[in-house]
């Protein structure tokens, strides 16, 4: 998607990196793969980055030899980090028009849909969150950003704009019944109030938080306020697997481990998978299985020994998986069948991946 490179509201796409060394070597990592996507994307579209791009990468944070230069490069003002444009024939609004055009689908049913996504509040200018809700609500589209994820950026915000995440989000006019943001693990009483009094979403990503040691997010808390909850899987280089049946598991176990075995059970694990996500996303038209919503079925058999004398086959199936589906029915049309893709053949996909991950090493 192209929100994920932040590319939708305004050219800037290189942002501040985050307070600590380890959160600064995962984004250099992610930029960079970002900026080669980035280039690509924007060539499909006819848009030539400036040749100067070409010539002059930016200095990503993992280059930088010493502490001393770490800290230079964090602490240097938000004004002079170098910034990637495009030229002037072609504004970012109307690369996203394009996309929109190409790609979005607005009616029920919608298996493709664009969101404007600008990483987080803390990687862009205030300036370009502003613009990118504001073209964004313009055009019908979401909005999504990570907030929250580490405790680090409570300390970062405080102190660079004397507010916590929520309420320098609130400033920039995205807590909204149209925004869901990605871990919000660290969340206070008058936060999660401020998100159930306006519908903003909360993309639960359980495994990422866990493989980086951010925390857990209150989901109990948010769900008995009256937050929309689903689940995620954030990306691969915080989750390798994406498997979004695996968070369901993982959700209810963090859940567990961190409010008590009543924190969450199985039913409301898989909940945030279905109806939970659907809620975030804005959508009324998936989620369920119910007269009217789409024919999204996903079947798993239940004759294995892991499900052996399950009493219950929703706990059976939540507490030993993940499981790889059986068949699998997008729209009604059949993508899976005997746990194999139909309309593509896994082992191209995977050559092609490696060939692909080895442009990055």
């Amino acid at each position: 998607r192209l929100g994920e490179v932040d590319t939708v509201g305004a050219p800037d796409v290189v942002g501040e990196p985050a307070e600590t060394l380890e959160v600064l070597d995962r984004a250099a990592a992610e930029a960079l793969a970002a900026e080669r996507l980035l280039l690509d994307r924007l060539r499909e579209m006819g848009v030539q980055p400036e040749a100067e791009l070409a010539r002059e990468r930016r200095r990503l944070p993992h280059q930088v030899a010493g502490d001393g230069e770490r800290r230079a490069w964090r602490d240097r003002d938000l004004d002079a980090r170098p910034r990637l444009r495009l030229v002037q024939a072609r504004e970012p609004a109307r690369v996203l028009e394009d996309a929109i055009d190409r790609l979005h689908e607005a009616a029920p049913g919608a298996r493709v849909q664009v969101a404007v996504a600008p990483c987080s509040p803390f990687s862009v200018t205030g300036e370009l969150m502003r613009a990118s809700a504001e073209l964004a609500r313009q055009l019908g589209l979401q909005l999504h950003t990570h907030l929250a994820e580490t405790v680090e950026e409570e300390a970062f915000c405080r102190e660079r704009f004397g507010c916590s995440p929520v309420e320098y989000l609130e400033s920039l006019g995205w807590l909204a019944d149209d925004v869901w943001c990605a871990h919000c693990v660290h969340l206070s009483e008058t936060d999660i109030g401020r998100f159930a009094a306006t519908g903003t979403g909360v993309a639960h990503c359980p495994t990422s938080n866990l493989r980086l040691g951010a925390g857990v997010a209150p989901v109990r808390r948010l769900l008995e306020a009256g937050v929309p909850v689903g689940l995620g899987v954030d990306g691969s280089a915080s989750n390798e697997r994406g498997d979004l049946f695996l968070e369901v598991k993982q959700a209810l176990l963090v859940a567990r481990g961190r409010g008590g075995p009543r924190a969450l059970t199985s039913r409301e694990s898989l909940r945030l998978a279905t109806r939970g996500g659907a809620a975030v996303l804005g959508r009324d038209d998936v989620g369920q299985l119910a007269p009217g919503k789409c024919a999204d079925v996903a079947v798993w058999r239940t004759d294995g020994l892991e499900l052996g004398g399950a009493a219950d086959p929703v706990d059976g199936l939540v507490l030993s998986g993940p499981h790889r589906v059986d068949r699998l029915y997008v729209g009604g049309d059949l993508v899976v069948e005997e746990g194999t893709l139909v309309r593509a053949d896994e082992a191209e996909i995977a050559r092609a991946h490696r060939t692909q991950a080895a442009r990055f090493r």
